[in-house]
């Protein structure tokens, strides 16, 4: 058994967050005589799943829906990430492509070569 800021930190999260997904009904710890909240081994291992999940960007109301007993549509939900995840990735190959082309550039002035422009531009 765990105390919140046990459970927070086994994951990386301050206390007041899983304070915040218990209130968001993505964890429900119980409770000890005291009212205090008690993290059992099923609650620090689905603590674990929420603090990945929203690493990755999972938005509150996805995993939700995700963590349901019945996710009929979690496979849905999964690829959607997935595929906000490759667009995101796509724009970061873009970026630092720009990026390698600059540091390559020779011209003395950034904003006037056309290779940068049209780079810029696509």
């Amino acid at each position: 058994m765990a105390t919140v800021g046990e459970a927070a930190a086994g994951v990386g999260v301050p206390p007041h967050v899983l304070r915040h997904w218990e209130s968001e009904g993505l964890v429900s710890p119980g409770r000890d005589a005291a009212g205090r909240r008690v993290f059992v081994r099923q609650d620090i291992d689905r603590v674990a799943v929420v603090a990945r999940l929203r690493r990755i960007g999972l938005p509150i109301p996805v995993l939700r829906r995700l963590l349901a007993d019945r996710c009929a549509d979690k496979r849905a939900a999964l690829a959607e990430q997935g595929d906000r995840w490759r667009r995101k990735r796509a724009e970061l190959d873009a970026m630092i492509g720009y990026l390698d082309h600059l540091a390559a550039c020779r011209h003395p002035v950034i904003a006037e070569c056309p290779e940068c422009s049209e780079y810029a531009a696509g």
